[in-house]
């Protein structure tokens, strides 16, 4: 289990946090390629030659999810960000 993950679970279950979402970039990532999505076939292609995704996509799916915990009012936990390595 990721530290990520690790510390949604005890901060949820442990401490009572019900304001706190978890948000896993390669789940975001396996969501749109599901979805069909412009981003999901440009993610689709990159998988299929074990390359990076590029990094605008994945800033743009973080990002948007940032912005809706933002509008409702609650924290979150990232995992899988950075994807680059330099």
């Amino acid at each position: 289990m990721n530290v990520a993950l690790m510390l949604h679970n005890h901060l949820t279950e442990d401490l009572k946090q019900d304001n706190i979402k978890y948000i896993s970039v390669s789940d975001l990532l396996m969501r749109e390629i599901k979805k069909k999505s412009e981003y999901g076939k440009l993610i689709y292609e990159s998988r299929k030659k074990y390359s990076y995704i590029k990094d605008e996509i994945v800033i743009d799916l973080v990002k948007s999810h940032i912005e809706e915990c933002e509008r409702k009012k609650t924290g979150w936990i990232l995992e899988g960000f950075p994807r680059t390595r330099l």
